[in-house]
């Protein structure tokens, strides 16, 4: 079942996306002044070096495990206050959500939920409690209810209007970070969290909380983006996945080696994702990338675009060259 870009981000919300997008960039601009530098989210290593600037913001790569992260950066505190007054977020979850529900629930959210019972499943995980941290407008929630994939559904949402989202929906829902959160009255067999851990000012933090919630032998699943993928590394920093809110951009070598510094053990990553090639050719079709001096891009994305297009997106699939992440993880 193929997935478009429009499907899930219809064009014609374009204009007002953007307009929002200026709002928050505006917001955190002008608190540019309470930024701190920090060390490699993933290894610590102090080590680094620049990679790029963009919407006057720094990011740099560390030299040890080749992450990518926004330093200086907002505190934890105004990076909270960021998300949490968002117009952006706000005009997602008004406007381009309800559109494209149908098309997300039937190309990402069902397929997420099969695939998270099929792990459970091959690697003898109860399927009692799942909890997803950061559950957003609550539509992966919602599709695991209905296939009653778990006895128990719970959404961890710091957002106050996504998370009235998850409630009108009938989602048991807690309106916190994760990091604030107490506890539950059961431990959890299964956290996921998707798109989530890039936004964070210390995904360490986030990770020992997702550990500490979760019973021995629990999986942690998590979805982010890969900045060592294909789109990403061709668009380099017009790609939309380099934003101020992804202040965090791993690769597969740099989250396993966080995983296991936060108690895990990680069992597999993968690159699942669908629209890598189609993004590019986006930009190239717009006349916002030039690709006349690269024969071998302008074969696949234009003169034989229908004929590679799905054997090439499975390529970068199966060798990890996909821009979307996935790492399964256990608590021992």
């Amino acid at each position: 079942m193929d997935l478009t870009e429009n499907e899930i981000r219809p064009v014609q919300f374009d204009e007002g996306k953007n307009a929002a997008l200026q709002e928050d960039l505006a917001w955190l601009r002008q608190r540019k002044d309470t930024f701190i530098s920090v060390p490699c989210t993933a290894c610590l290593s102090n080590r680094n070096a620049p990679a790029f600037e963009k919407f006057g913001f720094r990011f740099v790569k560390c030299l040890d495990c080749r992450t990518i992260y926004m330093s200086p950066r907002a505190p934890a505190a105004v990076l909270g206050e960021f998300y949490g007054r968002s117009v952006l977020y706000e005009y997602w979850n008004s406007y381009i959500f309800p559109v494209s529900r149908e098309a997300r629930k039937a190309k990402l959210f069902r397929p997420r939920v099969a695939r998270i019972q099929q792990l459970c499943d091959r690697l003898h995980v109860p399927r009692k409690v799942l909890v997803e941290v950061g559950a957003a407008h609550g539509m992966f929630c919602e599709e695991a209810l209905a296939a009653k994939a778990f006895d128990r559904v719970v959404a961890v949402e710091p957002g106050q209007a996504l998370a009235g989202t998850c409630r009108s929906l009938s989602i048991e829902t807690i309106n916190l970070p994760v990091e604030q959160l107490q506890g539950l009255s059961s431990a959890a067999n299964v956290v996921v969290s998707f798109e989530t851990i890039e936004h964070l000012f210390s995904p360490r933090d986030f990770l020992t909380k997702c550990h500490d919630i979760l019973a021995p032998g629990g999986l942690l699943v998590l979805s982010c983006p890969n900045y060592e993928g294909f789109d990403i590394q061709v668009l380099g920093v017009t790609s939309e996945s380099l934003d101020a809110e992804h202040i965090n951009l791993f690769n597969p070598d740099a989250m396993d080696t966080m995983l296991k510094a936060c108690g895990f053990e990680p069992l597999e990553c993968s690159t699942p994702g669908e629209l890598d090639a189609e993004l590019v050719r986006t930009q190239v079709m717009d006349g916002r990338l030039d690709i006349s001096a690269q024969p071998f891009l302008k074969t696949l994305l234009v003169e034989r675009w229908d004929a590679l297009r799905r054997p090439f997106q499975a390529f970068l699939k199966d060798n990890r060259l996909s821009s979307h992440m996935w790492t399964v993880a256990r608590r021992p």
